[in-house]
Parts: C-alpha cells; sequence; structure tokens
C-alpha cells in the first residue's frame, strides 16, 4: 500500500512552520521553520509558500523515494478572518498578510503550480488536494488522533 503523505502549513504571522504527514504521523525529520514574509507584497508571500511546497517535495522524494506513489493534501492554518472552503483570504487591519486580501489562494497556488509545471515536483502539487483549516480545529483533529 502507497503512503498517504500530507504537506503540512502552519502559516502564522512571523513563521510558516512546514513538516510532512505520512499515513497520519508527523515525520519529525521534514520539521521546519521559514519566514513568513506576511508584511511583504503577494507575490513574496505566495512565493515563499511554493518554495516550502518544494522543499518539502524535495525531502519526501529522497526520504521516501519517488517509486511510491505520491498522494498530497496541502493544509494550511492561517489565522484571521479566512474563508477556509474556498480559500480567500480576508485579513485585513492585522499587519500581515494583507496583501493577500480578496485573493483565492488555492487557486493563485494552483495557478503558479500550472506555469512550473515543466518541474516534477510542480507537476506534483498540481494535482493535490489544498486544503485550509482554522489552527483550533486542526488542534481538535490533532487532540482526537
Amino acid at each position: 500500500m502507497k503512503p498517504k503523505v500530507v504537506i503540512a502549513l502552519d502559516v502564522g504571522g512571523t513563521f510558516i512552520k512546514s513538516g510532512l504527514v505520512v499515513d497520519g504521523e508527523l515525520l519529525q525529520a521534514s520539521c521546519k521553520q521559514h519566514p513568513s514574509f506576511a508584511d511583504q507584497a503577494a507575490d513574496v508571500i505566495i512565493d515563499q509558500f511554493i518554495s516550502i511546497f518544494e522543499d518539502q517535495y524535495q525531502f519526501y522524494s529522497v526520504t521516501l523515494g519517488k517509486s511510491s506513489r505520491l498522494y498530497l493534501a496541502h493544509r494550511s492554518r492561517l489565522s484571521g478572518p479566512f474563508d477556509y472552503q474556498q480559500g480567500i483570504c480576508y485579513i485585513q487591519g492585522l499587519s500581515k498578510y494583507e496583501a493577500l486580501y480578496g485573493e483565492n489562494i488555492r487557486e493563485v497556488l494552483y495557478t503558479r503550480f500550472n506555469t512550473l509545471q515543466h518541474k516534477e515536483w510542480a507537476k506534483h502539487l498540481l494535482q493535490a488536494d489544498i486544503r485550509f483549516e482554522n489552527d483550533a480545529k486542526l488542534f481538535a483533529l490533532g487532540v482526537s488522533k
């Protein structure tokens, strides 16, 4: 049976924490912390997300092997006003991620993966399910395991 792999991002105002969850278990060696650039322009923020996804995909490829079939769901925690089902950011007045106001982050990411699909990692991530949840719900899911 091939593993289910999730690239998880905890998107905070100062840092973005990332890691791989393989068949429901966090792979500790994959855990990293990155600057968020939350007060920068939208392209800078999205570039950082893309860089983190690429980094985690490369870690996955080296650690778990490219021969296994890849299933990815990106679960990002963005606190603040956010339509989690649609993936639309409504953050204003918090001095973080305001450049993403009104943007459908899911569509922006898929568009970016599409433009980069000549790269193996982007082609795989273009097929991934991207999900957003608030931190309280993700905490509850983690505690219930």
